[in-house]
């Protein structure tokens, strides 16, 4: 079964400071032709997510790019993840910053929905309102209020995502990019960040029991600092950028010559 998305915007429960839209994403608010519905509901592994009218739950694809936002998905993929078009008069949103849903234009010239950035579609195999089958397909996530992924173990501190020009690189749980410094060492691992650095450069700390997807576990692990665990990877402290506002931004890449997106294999991303 194939369904299409389509009605009127009423989005709740939502983090205004979430990754927010790009020109390349326009937000739906400024689309005179554009009518969706969205509505949020509470799901017992995953926490609020977003659904359609129907209360279908919505995905975002790791195989798609956010910045710029584009869709890979199409052909038996768009089959078995149909877009979320829209279509229609002006939309009417309600509890949610405009600049958080945007569309892109597909090849047959519909409009798919974008929430922040990333392109929207439900699973055909979930069959009832509520479900959210999709979760267990590699690179498929549920998408949360703020247009992060909905993760089923909340200890999950590490995944993987495309990034424009650089390919799959580590992110967050939430798809915020991965740094590697030059400056630091991986053998043994350690840090040379600190102070104005590590302001500039958070370290990306992780709590007991995290869990790793979309990145060979056996190449994780934790070095101790400041009474926290700051993540490893193939030995090389991780880092966030604080210029990185958005999620699938990795405006830290190649700052100094000494900063570098993690590729999942730990190595430098564009070398």
């Amino acid at each position: 079964m194939i369904r299409k998305s389509v009605a009127v915007v009423a989005l709740g429960l939502v983090s205004l400071t979430a990754c927010a839209g790009t020109p390349e994403s326009r937000p739906v608010a400024q689309q005179q032709e554009s009518v969706v519905a969205l509505n949020v509901a509470e799901n017992a592994d995953l926490g609020p997510v977003v659904t359609d009218a129907g209360g279908f739950t919505l995905y975002r694809f790791d195989g798609d790019t956010a910045q710029p936002p584009v869709s890979t998905c199409d052909g038996g993929c768009a089959a078995t993840w149909p877009p979320v078009y829209v279509e229609g008069e002006t939309p009417r949103v309600k509890g949610i910053d405009p600049k958080l849903l945007g569309t892109i234009t597909r090849e047959d010239g519909r409009k798919q929905l974008t929430v922040a950035n990333w392109p929207q579609y439900t699973f055909k195999n979930d069959g009832k309102p509520g479900e959210a089958k999709g979760v267990t397909v590699p690179k498929w996530f549920a998408t949360a209020t703020d247009g992060r992924k909905a993760q089923q173990n909340k200890a999950i501190a590490l995944t993987s995502a495309t990034v424009a020009d650089l390919g799959v690189v580590a992110t967050d749980a939430g798809g915020m990019t991965l740094y590697r410094f030059d400056d630091d060492s991986a053998d043994p691992p350690a840090s040379t960040c600190s102070g104005g650095c590590a302001a500039q450069w958070p370290p990306a700390f992780v709590s007991e029991g995290f869990q790793v997807q979309g990145v060979d576990s056996s190449l994780v692990g934790t070095i101790e600092r400041d009474g926290k665990k700051q993540l490893t990877i193939a030995g090389w402290p991780q880092y966030l950028f604080a210029g990185d506002k958005v999620c699938g931004e990795a405006n830290g890449q190649g700052v100094g010559g000494k900063w570098w997106a993690t590729k999942a294999d730990g190595s430098r991303a564009g070398r």
